[in-house]
């Protein structure tokens, strides 16, 4: 049974049953339609709901559609009234919105840079190995989308200097390709060599160090404490009064990827997320890039902001 027919057996119990008033069963039937048409849109069968997806619909009232603290409270247990009718008749296992509170707001939208924010970043002084070991961290994670513990975990022998694709190991194992361009592998190119250089002035012989492909300034490993160190400051530098750190990096790709055509499907292959509601969070920003697009664009959108 699809979700909308299910949807109108519920309906017709809120009416000949529960005895609700026609207003009740209004507001019950526009809510749970708004969440249908959203799991549609993004290809999601009511039997896949997950607590993720329940999250993200809460982001989405809370973001997109720009409802209040009381409306989205009502549409939360709208919905988990269904699916609690649902579980009943044997069409989903488990009622997602069941764990989520009436007030819980869903993770906050990731912070993104703008494009032209990407640029200064990449665009840095790399006179020193530090800022040059700086500025190949932030080239490679905005090129593929990786999560700092997979460029963390990258050896030389990973980095392809005659191809501009690679295999990550993500989480669970998971082999992943991931893409660079032309310029990140000439950088690398630049980047190993003073590594080399970095290495040999410390007489650091260690195997392991050797083959990882990001570096400290001692020629070991680099330690998670540096990277945070490093984004904290690079943020201070520019002035910038938003999150700043290697995952904003991730989101912004994914975020940009989407503002460009890609598709969903698309993404979540290259961010390596095993399923397709974990990346959905970026369908929210990207919408509204989309819509500032609108407002700025479209001859309508212009006129109600008085642009013209």
């Amino acid at each position: 049974m699809d979700s909308n027919s299910i949807f109108n057996q519920y309906l017709i119990k809120l009416k000949d049953v529960n005895q609700m008033s026609d207003n009740t069963i209004l507001a019950y039937k526009n809510d749970i339609s708004t969440f249908i048409d959203y799991i549609d849109e993004s290809e999601i069968d009511l039997c896949d709901i997950t607590r993720e997806i329940a999250l993200s619909y809460v982001e989405y009232l809370t973001d997109i559609k720009k409802l209040n603290q009381k409306s989205i409270s009502r549409n939360v247990s709208s919905i988990r009234s269904f699916l609690k009718y649902c579980m009943v008749h044997g069409i989903v296992e488990s009622n997602a919105f069941k764990y989520i509170s009436q007030k819980e707001r869903a993770r906050n939208i990731p912070a993104v840079l703008s494009v032209d924010e990407v640029r200064r970043l990449l665009s840095i002084d790399s006179d020193t190995f530090d800022r040059l070991r700086n500025l190949m961290l932030y080239t490679f994670l905005y090129d593929t989308g990786c999560r700092i513990s997979e460029a963390l975990s990258l050896k030389e022998s990973d980095f392809p200097l005659s191809s501009l694709s690679l295999m990550i190991k993500g989480k669970g194992n998971k082999e992943r390709k991931v893409f660079i361009t032309q310029e990140t592998q000439n950088l690398a190119k630049r980047y190993l060599k003073d590594k080399h250089q970095v290495q040999k002035d410390k007489k650091n012989t260690k195997r392991a160090d050797l083959d990882k492909f990001f570096i400290s300034i001692s020629g070991k490993s680099l330690p998670i404490s540096t990277v945070e160190s490093i984004f904290y400051k690079q943020c201070e530098e520019f002035g910038w009064h938003k999150k700043f750190t290697p995952h904003t990096l991730r989101h912004s790709f994914a975020t940009h990827l989407l503002d460009n055509g890609a598709s969903l499907r698309m993404v979540q292959e290259l961010l390596g997320h095993s399923s397709l509601s974990t990346t959905q969070i970026y369908t929210h920003v990207s919408q509204k890039q989309m819509r500032k697009v609108y407002l700025e664009s479209h001859p309508h959108g212009r006129i109600n902001n008085g642009i013209i």
